[in-house]
């Protein structure tokens, strides 16, 4: 969920600051998909793998604010212009929806349903420069917080390990740096960024059986990657730009963790287990920036 201001050649045209606001509805295409798995032979008399799939959408609000450093060329847009400094930040108002929890092991499938409460977050900072007319290099870093806990279990298929008093926790945090660029037509800005690495950890927590047994995993993203686009158009009034947008977002992760059971009683035991993300969402909305100078 990025901060776009900034991303073109210059925050406003003849300004060298702008703050900006964002308001849009985030959506998914797959929702969010967790699903972990037990490594080697099947695990007796357990649980083998277990999948997460949830959506994830509500009211998305970012704010930014951006700073261009002294000009090279003879003109704004003109190659040899200075660099753009962005920070930005953005909040999701979910919509809770009912999440699903689906498990295979020696008991055979079962499933059931959970009431989610989601909490997501980023920060970011970036720099772009303009290397030719109308068409900018950027690079940055985003901070992606992403937590979900669960309540109200519902059983749907056979779960006999299922009771009231379940809950869970999944815990996802992303350090996300991204490359890319982005070209203006006019009243219209596309752009791409993404990285093929992106450093990350996961942590599950779970109650099965009320009280009686504990379930904790935490471990790093093995290998990751982040893939996100935009589109927006425009008009300038003054000095406020007034636009539309829409983005579409991909962050998928694989690694390998050890899946720990922490019974009430006796000792704890684990297993190394596979696990596997995809989040893919998409962001459309409305953006209003306004440029100044500087009194600095």
């Amino acid at each position: 969920m990025p901060s776009f201001c900034g991303w073109s050649c210059a925050p406003v045209h003849k300004t060298n600051c702008s703050v900006a606001g964002w308001l849009g509805y985030l959506g998914y295409s797959r929702g969010l998909v967790f699903e972990r798995g037990t490594v080697g032979p099947p695990n007796p008399g357990g649980v083998d793998t277990v999948r997460y799939q949830y959506p994830v959408e509500g009211i998305w609000l970012a704010a930014s604010a951006a700073i261009s450093g002294p000009k090279v060329g003879l003109a704004a847009y003109e190659p040899g212009e200075g660099l753009c400094l962005l920070l930005g930040a953005s909040w999701l108002f979910p919509n809770n929806k009912q999440a699903t929890e689906t498990v295979n092991g020696a008991g055979g499938p079962g499933a059931r349903t959970w009431s989610p409460t989601i909490q997501w977050y980023t920060l970011e900072a970036a720099v772009s420069r303009c290397s030719v007319q109308n068409f900018s290099l950027i690079g940055g870093f985003r901070y992606d917080s992403f937590s979900t806990k669960f309540a109200d279990p519902v059983p749907v298929a056979d779960f006999a390990a299922s009771t009231s008093g379940d809950e869970a926790e999944l815990n996802l945090t992303s350090y996300i740096p991204y490359v890319g660029a982005v070209t203006k037509w006019g009243a219209v800005e596309v752009g791409v960024i993404g990285f093929p690495w992106v450093p990350g950890a996961i942590e599950q927590r779970q109650t099965i059986g009320g009280s009686a047994v504990r379930y904790v995993t935490t471990w790093n993203y093995r290998n990751a990657y982040f893939l996100e686009t935009l589109a927006e158009v425009g008009r300038q009034l003054g000095i406020v730009n007034l636009s539309a947008f829409a983005t579409y977002t991909v962050l998928h992760a694989v690694g390998e963790f050890d899946f720990i059971r922490n019974p009430i009683a006796g000792a704890s035991e684990s297993a190394p287990n596979n696990f596997g993300l995809d989040r893919q969402n998409w962001i459309a909305g409305g953006k209003a920036m306004i440029g100044f100078n500087s009194p600095l």
